[in-house]
């Protein structure tokens, strides 16, 4: 395929899960890693990726760096760190379907448990996780961003329990991004894995990644807190879905 083409559909596919990530706070790496996969490979498409990540992150936080829940940023990442470097040696040198199945399997099941407490009918409010799970959650999330660059669903889940307000659940996930993937760019940089077609691809994607941005951003304003709960939900579920494929 000319690297034109290549260009354009890697741009359209960023566009359309940026404006995702730009409403909900996660999403953009593990909703477009099956397609970019096949427009260019895994090792062409995480690194890109990652990179294109980082910068919608550093955006995100820049217009909302006043939501950030400080507090539950130095929570996740105190358990979710130690995850990191697991996650990418575990890339470097262990087969991932199985993982990434067990994974999606166990997101589709929150996601749609989820969804049918939100549009249950006389809802209560849901029970709380305990937490060692919740810390377990954090942990494997962080090894899960290491390998796969999807955006640690199992931090959602944790995000779902701790921070009820959309504005403060979307500023420290992206908080949260933005440290873990620095350590990840280092380490794409160390292996050279950004040399050649990822730059280049990093370069004609970055036009779509500021207009997913920016739509992305203004959707988040205007939905509801109820509305965007139950996105958070759905795009869990669609993550698992493209988890498998």
């Amino acid at each position: 395929m000319p690297f034109a083409l290549t260009a354009v559909l890697f741009g359209l596919v960023v566009l359309a899960t940026h404006f995702i990530q730009g409403i909900t706070g996660f999403g953009c790496a593990v909703l477009a890693m099956p397609f970019c996969i096949l427009l260019t490979g895994i090792d062409t498409a995480r690194p890109v990726l990652t990179v294109l990540a980082l910068v919608l992150d550093v955006y995100l936080l820049f217009v909302s760096w006043k939501h950030v829940d400080w507090r539950q940023y130095l929570r996740i990442l105190a358990f979710v760190l130690p995850g990191l470097p697991v996650g990418m040696i575990a890339y470097n040198v262990l087969p991932r379907t199985t993982l990434m199945h067990i994974l999606a399997a166990f997101m589709v099941i929150v996601g749609i448990q989820g969804l049918v407490t939100q549009f249950r009918p006389g809802r209560g409010t849901p029970r709380p996780w305990p937490m060692w799970l919740l810390d377990s959650l954090l942990f494997i999330g962080g090894a899960a961003q290491g390998a796969f660059t999807s955006g640690g669903p199992p931090v959602i889940i944790y995000a779902t329990q701790k921070l009820k307000d959309k504005s403060s659940f979307r500023a420290t996930l992206v908080a949260i991004w933005t440290t873990l993937n620095v350590f990840i760019i280092a380490d794409i940089v160390i292996r050279d894995k950004l040399a050649g077609a990822p730059v280049r691809l990093v370069l004609t994607s970055l036009p779509f990644l500021v207009l997913g941005a920016v739509l992305g951003d203004l959707a988040h304003r205007r939905i509801s807190g109820e509305r965007f709960t139950q996105l958070i939900y759905v795009v869990l579920v669609i993550s698992a879905v493209f988890m498998i494929l």
